[in-house]
């Protein structure tokens, strides 16, 4: 019979001790709104040409962006291929790049 009780009470202190670290980590952080979502981002920077691996692989002057180019729509309402705003752009030129990373940098990213 102790070790129930013991085990009850042991659960109810870890019930508000995860509550307590929940409440801790939800708190308003300075330049935050204190809502439960933050932005994330994750960059494939392959989009380039004259990578040898790719070249190897696929041929002279060949990159990621051929996929994108040959997309195909998969079901009624799929917009394929989608063409980027900036263009087919090569993520070797530091100054394609700079543009990426300002636009993301002004939006919060």
């Amino acid at each position: 019979m102790k070790w129930k009780i013991g085990a009850v009470l042991f659960s109810i202190c870890l019930g508000f001790w995860i509550q307590s670290s929940a409440d801790e980590a939800n708190t308003n952080k300075e330049g935050t709104d204190g809502s439960d979502c933050f932005v994330a981002s994750y960059y494939f920077p392959n989009y380039h040409y004259g990578d040898p691996r790719n070249e190897k692989v696929k041929g002279k002057g060949w990159s990621e962006w051929e996929l994108v180019k040959a997309a195909k729509p998969r079901f009624e309402g799929h917009h394929q291929p989608n063409i980027p705003a900036w263009g087919y752009t090569d993520e070797a030129d530091p100054k394609q790049m700079a543009q990426k990373i300002d636009a993301a940098a002004d939006h919060g990213i």
